[in-house]
C-alpha cells in the first residue's frame, strides 16, 4: 500500500546515480516497477526514483540458476570438468590403459559445452565476437579457429579436473 502511494506522488527522474549514493530497492510486483530510495551522499534529503522493470512495465521474474542465460565461466567450466571426473578418477584408480568407462557420451557433452563456451561466449578470449546466423555453418578458417579454441578449453578443463582428483 505504501509503495503504491509513493508511486503516485513521484515524478519520473531520468539520471544516473552517483557512485557515492546508497540505494535501497523496494520491489513492487503488481506495478512492475522498482522504487529506489536514495539516502543522499552527504546526508541530504531522501529522493525516490521509479525504475520500470520491463519495457512494457510488466512483472520481472528472476531467472533460475539452471537457466543457460545465467551461466558463468566458472560454472560452465566446472560442468565440463565434472563430465571428465568419472573417467579421470577411473584412470587414476586402475590406470589409463585398463579404463573401461565409455568415453563417447560424456566427451560429446563436454565438446558441446566447450563449443558453446568458445563460439557463442568467447570464453577462450582469443576469437572475439562471432556472429553466425542460425542454421548456417562457419567458413573453414573460422571453423578451424573454433575447433582449436574448443580443444584448448577441453585440455584446460581436463588438467583442472586431474588436479582436483589428485588432491582428493
Amino acid at each position: 500500500m505504501a509503495a503504491t502511494a509513493i508511486l503516485r506522488e513521484v515524478e519520473p527522474s531520468w539520471r544516473i546515480p552517483d557512485c557515492a549514493e546508497k540505494w535501497s530497492v523496494c520491489e513492487c510486483s503488481r506495478s512492475g516497477a522498482r522504487v529506489c530510495l536514495n539516502d543522499g551522499p552527504r546526508g541530504g534529503s531522501t529522493a525516490v526514483t521509479v525504475i520500470p522493470s520491463a519495457g512494457t512495465l510488466g512483472e520481472t521474474v528472476c531467472l533460475s540458476k539452471s537457466d543457460q542465460l545465467t551461466t558463468s565461466k566458472d560454472r560452465l567450466f566446472g560442468t565440463i570438468q565434472s563430465l571428465f571426473g568419472g573417467r579421470i578418477a577411473e584412470e587414476l584408480w586402475v590406470g589409463e590403459t585398463k579404463s573401461q568407462r565409455p568415453v563417447h557420451v560424456t566427451c560429446k557433452q563436454a565438446e558441446k559445452l566447450a563449443y558453446f563456451a568458445a563460439a557463442k561466449c568467447d570464453l577462450d578470449y582469443q576469437l572475439g565476437l562471432i556472429t553466425i546466423p542460425e542454421g548456417r555453418e562457419p567458413g573453414p578458417e573460422l571453423k578451424n579457429k573454433i575447433d582449436a579454441a574448443v580443444q584448448r578449453i577441453l585440455k584446460q578443463c581436463k588438467t583442472d579436473a586431474r588436479e582436483c582428483e589428485k588432491t582428493v
